[in-house]
């Protein structure tokens, strides 16, 4: 019974910094686009005028 609690243990703690790695990645692509799409939108908005 402590061997299944233990094992189910892990694989919740295996989720989370699973889950944890995923949020961490995905903030991280989110601001590397928004740093990539902040100098597309300026040079664009300088040839409008």
């Amino acid at each position: 019974r402590a061997e299944r609690l233990l094992s189910r243990e892990l694989a919740g703690s295996q989720d989370f910094i699973y889950a944890h790695a995923v949020d961490t990645l995905e903030n991280k692509i989110s601001v590397a686009t928004a740093l990539l799409l902040v100098p597309v939108a300026s040079e664009s908005r300088i040839e409008q005028r």
